[in-house]
């Protein structure tokens, strides 16, 4: 193989490289684009569920405490209202 035939293949492969990570680049942004539209949506429907706004960041924690805080009913069994509510949803899903 000569030495200009092997200069053009490694820059071919450059390019090739670079429009891979331009690809990668547009499907991450995609990706980002539906997560955070997701993501409002679910807030958006847990605030109207709830009847009450989180605009500070101490108010989305404690939800979130009053979410995870593991609780324990008369009989000794352990749960916590998020798995409450996922195991609801699992449900009506079916």
């Amino acid at each position: 193989m000569s030495k200009d035939k092997l200069e053009k293949l490694k820059e071919r492969e450059r390019i090739l490289k670079e429009q891979i990570k331009r690809e990668q680049a547009k499907i991450n942004a995609r990706n980002r684009k539906v997560r955070t539209k997701r993501l409002i949506e679910v807030g958006a429907t847990l605030e109207t569920a709830l009847g009450v706004e989180f605009p500070e960041p101490n108010d989305r924690q404690n939800l979130y405490e009053a979410l995870t805080k593991i609780r324990t009913n008369q009989s000794g069994y352990e749960y916590n209202l998020a798995k409450m509510i996922v195991n609801d949803i699992r449900k009506i899903q079916k």
